[in-house]
C-alpha cells in the first residue's frame, strides 16, 4: 500500500517522511536506538521541507537565494545535526547515548595519535576546499591525466586506511 508521497497534503507528506525514516531505522536493526535514529532523521527532513516551503512562499514562489554566510551556517548546522544522529545510530543503548551526549556537552576529548592524524586530514581538506590556493589546486588537479588523478585518489584512500584506528565490524556484516 502506497503512503501517498506528497499528493495528500503537507501534514501527510511530513508523516510519510517520518514513517519512511522510522522504517529505515528498523531495517538497520531491531533496537530502539535505530527507531529513534529514523524518527530523528524523519523529523529533520520534515522540518527542512517545511522551512523550504515557507521560504518559497515568502519569496513569492520563486527561488530565493541565500547569502553565502547563511548558506555556510546552514551547512554547518546540517553537518552537526547529522553527526548527532549518528550517535543515535551507533549507541547500543539510550544509556550509552546519554554518556556520549554528556561527553559532547563537556567537550571531553581523548587526544590520541589518531586524533592528531584525523585533524591533519581535516586541515588538509579545509585548505584544499576553502584556502586561498583552493581554486588553483583544483584547476591543476583537473588538468592532470586521469591515471594520475586515480593514483592520487588511491593514495589518499590508502593513507586514510593506514592511519585510521581499528574499529568494530562493518554494521552490515551482521546481516
Amino acid at each position: 500500500m502506497s503512503l501517498g508521497g506528497n499528493r495528500r497534503g503537507r501534514a501527510r507528506t511530513y508523516l510519510n517522511l517520518l514513517a519512511t525514516m522510522v522504517l529505515g531505522g528498523l531495517w538497520h536493526g531491531a533496537a530502539w536506538t535505530f527507531v529513534a535514529w529514523g524518527a530523528y532523521h524523519g523529523a529533520l527532513l520534515a522540518i527542512r521541507r517545511a522551512l523550504s516551503e515557507r521560504a518559497a512562499a515568502c519569496a513569492g514562489g520563486g527561488a530565493r537565494s541565500r547569502s553565502p554566510a547563511r548558506a555556510l551556517l546552514a551547512r554547518i548546522a546540517t553537518f552537526h545535526l547529522v553527526c548527532v544522529g549518528w550517535l543515535l545510530f551507533r549507541a547500543p543503548s539510550f544509556a550509552e547515548l546519554g554518556y556520549l551526549l554528556r561527553g559532547l556537552r563537556h567537550l571531553d576529548v581523548i587526544w590520541t595519535r589518531h586524533t592528531t592524524e584525523a585533524l591533519a586530514f581535516v586541515a588538509v581538506g579545509f585548505a584544499l576546499h576553502l584556502g586561498p590556493l583552493a581554486e588553483p589546486a583544483r584547476s591543476a588537479f583537473t588538468r592532470l591525466p586521469a591515471a594520475a588523478q586515480g593514483v592520487a585518489y588511491a593514495a589518499a584512500a590508502i593513507a586514510a586506511f593506514l592511519f585510521s584506528p581499528g574499529s568494530e565490524r562493518f554494521i552490515y556484516f551482521q546481516f
